[in-house]
C-alpha cells in the first residue's frame, strides 16, 4: 500500500497563487492562532475577572470548557458549510460573530453574561478559523500545500509562546484590555477577509444543508484509496501524537514549577523552549517537502516521538526523573510533531481536493 501516491490528485481548477498577497500565509497564520490565542490571553485573567464580579473562580473556570465547546461545533459545521457556500462568507461570518460576542463580554455586567457571550465567541472563533487550512489547500497542489502548512504552523506556534505574556502585561490595565485585543485582532482579520483575500473555493455554489454536512463528513470518513481507509487514518495518528503536546501543556506548571521546583523566572524559558524546537522541525519539514517523500518523513516523525516517549516511560520507571534528563525528553517529544504534521496534513489533505473545509 502507498499513500504518497495519492499526493499527485486529478486536477481541480485553482486560482493562480499571484492572486494572493504577498502575506497570505501571515494572514492564514493569523487566522489560525486566533483559536489559541484567545484561550492562552485569557488565562491569566481568571481570577481578575472572579475578583471583579464577586464569584467563586471555579464558576469563571466555566468559561474555558464554555470555549471549548462552542469552538468545537464552530468548527464541525464551519468547514463542510464552506465547501458549500465558499470560504469568505463563513470566513466573515465567524469573525462577525466573535467580534460582537467579544463586545458582548466587555460589556457583561455578570459572569453568567459572560459564559453565554465566551460560548458564542467560541462559535464564531471555529466558524473563522477552519477555513485556514483549506484556504492552503485550495490555492496549492497538494506538495507546495504542505510547504505552505509548514510555514503556518511556525507562526501559529508563535501563539502559545507569547500569549499568556500578553495577556499578564495587559492585566495591568483591567481585564477589559484582553478582550479589546480580542475585538481589535478580529477586526483586523476581518478587513483583510474582505478586502485583500480573494475567494480560494471555485467549485460550484449550494445552498447550506445540515444534513449534507453528515453525509460530507461520511464521505471524509469512508473515503477510499486503492480499496483502503486510508486517508482518514492521517488525522487519527496526528491526533494521537498531539497528545503529547496537550498533557504538556496541562502539566507543565505541575511538573516544572511543582515537582522540580522550576521558579516563575525560569518556567517560562522551559516552556517556551519546546515551541522553539518544535518551529526548528516545521522549518526542517518545509525544507524537505517536495525533496523527499511525505508518507517516509511522516512514518520517520511518528517513529521518532514513539521511541522518545518510550525512553520518558523508562526514565521514569527506573527512577531516573531529573530534570536534566527531562528536559530534552519532552523538547524532543512535543518539537517532534514539526516533522508530523506538515508531511502528515500534505498526505491526508491531498486525498480531498474539493472538500478541504470538510478535511480539516
Amino acid at each position: 500500500m502507498t499513500t504518497s501516491s495519492a499526493v499527485t490528485t486529478a486536477a481541480v481548477t485553482r486560482i493562480s497563487a499571484s492572486q494572493l498577497p504577498a502575506y497570505f500565509l501571515v494572514f492564514v497564520g493569523a487566522l489560525i492562532a486566533l483559536g489559541p490565542l484567545t484561550m492562552d490571553a485569557y488565562l491569566p485573567a481568571l481570577p481578575t475577572l472572579a475578583d471583579f464580579f464577586g464569584v467563586d473562580i471555579r464558576l469563571v473556570s466555566a468559561t474555558v470548557s464554555t470555549y471549548l465547546l462552542g469552538y468545537s461545533i464552530g468548527q464541525f459545521f464551519g468547514g463542510p458549510i464552506s465547501d458549500q457556500i465558499g470560504r469568505k462568507v463563513i470566513g466573515l461570518s465567524g469573525l462577525t460573530l466573535f467580534l460582537c460576542a467579544t463586545l458582548g463580554i466587555l460589556f457583561a455586567s455578570s459572569v453568567e453574561q459572560v459564559l453565554v457571550w465566551r460560548f458564542v465567541q467560541a462559535l464564531g472563533g471555529g466558524f473563522a478559523t477552519v477555513i485556514s487550512m483549506a484556504l492552503v489547500r485550495d490555492v496549492f497542489s497538494p506538495i507546495e500545500a504542505g510547504k505552505r502548512f509548514a510555514v503556518v504552523m511556525m507562526i501559529v506556534m508563535l501563539a502559545p509562546l507569547v500569549a499568556p505574556a500578553v495577556g499578564t502585561y495587559l492585566l495591568h490595565f483591567g481585564w477589559h484590555a484582553i478582550f479589546w485585543l480580542f475585538a481589535i485582532y478580529a477586526l483586523v482579520l476581518g478587513l483583510i477577509l474582505t478586502w485583500v483575500i480573494p475567494e480560494t473555493n471555485t467549485g460550484p455554489r449550494r445552498s447550506i444543508s445540515l444534513l449534507a454536512v453528515f453525509r460530507q463528513y461520511w464521505a471524509v470518513i469512508s473515503h477510499r484509496h486503492n480499496g483502503q481507509r486510508v486517508a482518514i487514518r492521517f488525522p487519527v495518528a496526528m491526533a494521537l501524537s498531539g497528545s503529547v503536546i496537550m498533557i504538556f501543556i496541562t502539566q507543565s506548571a505541575f511538573l516544572y514549577m511543582d515537582y522540580f521546583q522550576v521558579s516563575e523566572t525560569w518556567f517560562p524559558v522551559l516552556f517556551g523552549a519546546n515551541v522553539l524546537v518544535l518551529i526548528g522541525n516545521n522549518f526542517i519539514s518545509m525544507r524537505l517537502l517536495g525533496r523527499c517523500d511525505p508518507q517516509a518523513m511522516f512514518r520517520f516523525g511518528m517513529r521518532f516521538q514513539l521511541l522518545v516517549v518510550a525512553a520518558f516511560f523508562l526514565v521514569v520507571l527506573f527512577d531516573l526523573a531529573r530534570l536534566p534528563v527531562v528536559v530534552p525528553l519532552i523538547m524532543l517529544s512535543v518539537g517532534s510533531m514539526g516533522l508530523i504534521n506538515p508531511a502528515g496534513m500534505t498526505l491526508y489533505m491531498s486525498f480531498f481536493p474539493t472538500q478541504g473545509g470538510s478535511a480539516s
